[in-house]
């Protein structure tokens, strides 16, 4: 079994594509999964779940989320250029708060989760015809 059968597996959706965006999120939610959920969607969209708790949504055309922090005044450049760990090409967030303790947290997660609640809405309304599954 390929790690793609087995995430559909785990989400309880095999074969039953196309679908609406809306049962593949609800399969997350309903079978507590933890991991990522790639959407063969335009453009692709990434959602990133614990223990069915959607934590993080993003479409790969969207900015990086620093940029997008900033872009919605949760935090400003010089923090984020401190707060950030550059690894590779991608941009590290993980220990933004440690790093520089004058950001808000309250602003970074609610501006963060506004941002995801954005993305699943838009993934809801999308037919779906393929997802890749990560545990």
């Amino acid at each position: 079994m390929t790690m793609a059968e087995m995430g559909d597996e785990a989400l309880g959706v095999e074969h039953t594509f196309p679908r609406p965006g809306w049962v593949v999120l609800d399969a997350v939610r309903e079978r507590r999964f933890t991991g990522e959920v790639v959407f063969d969607t335009t453009p692709e969209a990434r959602v990133y779940a614990d223990r069915g708790r959607i934590y993080l949504a993003e479409r790969s055309s969207d900015p990086s989320l620093g940029a997008r922090l900033v872009d919605a005044g949760a935090l400003n450049a010089t923090q984020l250029e401190h707060g950030a760990m550059r690894i590779g090409d991608g941009e590290h967030l993980g220990r933004l708060f440690e790093r520089v303790p004058s950001v808000d947290r309250q602003q970074v997660l609610v501006t963060a989760e506004l941002m995801t609640e954005e993305c699943v809405g838009w993934l809801a309304s999308q037919r779906i015809s393929h997802v890749a599954v990560t545990p």
